[in-house]
């Protein structure tokens, strides 16, 4: 049997004046524990207490990201092996909030996971990038990809893909220009609704791909399941590998 367990603490009277001020700064430094730092145990610090108050307060402004177009798109070149030809990009996520600046991903989409407001911004992103492509007159060929990547949440929203669908239809882009990259824990969460929505894309010319396969469960037994279009994996995946 395993237990995992997590721990704040503070000191008296180096960090705590009294019996109350102690049981606060402990309760702050497991929540930085949980929901921030992820270790063990944790031990009160002013330093401490900063990182949490951060992080709440960008919890409570991480819609703002989307109202005020504080969020924006970047893009990852994708080349093909053969030739090194670009045949694709893909889409990333970043936020430059007025408040508090340059905001990781790994920090802002987890937030926006909690918030719901998750479900707003594969949509968002996708918007942007029609309206760069078209304010530079960016035309591309219809093996072109564009790869846009989804959390469970949106993924298995048929509003979401529905809306997706619809903005690819009334842009410049194909629907065979489009890519959903989703994660293993996505597909693994339940494979049958998973292989459904994959089925569903696939048969509008949509392609679905599976980003850093590797990190997760791994299987290529549940590979043969499904209907994946392809797989961007981990280098690790091919050690151990015989050609």
């Amino acid at each position: 049997m395993k237990i995992n367990y997590s721990c704040g603490m503070a000191v008296y009277p180096n960090a705590s004046g009294s019996v109350s001020e102690m049981v606060n700064q402990s309760l702050i430094a497991l929540i930085a524990n949980t929901k921030v730092l992820q270790v063990p145990y944790v031990l009160y610090s002013a330093d401490i207490s900063n990182i949490v108050h951060r992080d709440l307060a960008i919890q409570s402004t991480v819609e703002n990201g989307l109202d005020n177009n504080e969020v924006y798109p970047v893009y990852q070149v994708q080349q093909s092996v053969k030739d090194r030809s670009i045949v694709g990009l893909e889409i990333l996520a970043r936020w430059k909030s007025g408040q508090f600046g340059e905001i990781p991903p790994d920090t802002f989409i987890p937030l926006m996971e909690k918030k719901q407001a998750i479900k707003r911004l594969g949509i968002y992103m996708l918007k942007q990038v029609i309206a760069e492509f078209k304010e530079h007159d960016i035309q591309v060929k219809k093996d072109f990809k564009i790869s846009l990547n989804l959390t469970s949440q949106e993924f298995m929203d048929v509003r979401v893909i529905s809306e997706i669908l619809f903005l690819i239809g009334q842009s410049q882009f194909e629907l065979s220009n489009l890519c959903i990259e989703i994660t293993e824990s996505v597909i693994l969460e339940n494979i049958s609704d998973a292989n459904s929505m994959i089925h569903f894309l696939n048969e509008r010319g949509v392609v679905v791909a599976i980003d850093d396969f590797g990190t997760g469960f791994s299987s290529l037994s549940y590979l043969k399941q499904l209907k994946i279009n392809k797989t961007q994996n981990r280098q690790d995946v091919y050690y151990g590998l015989s050609p």
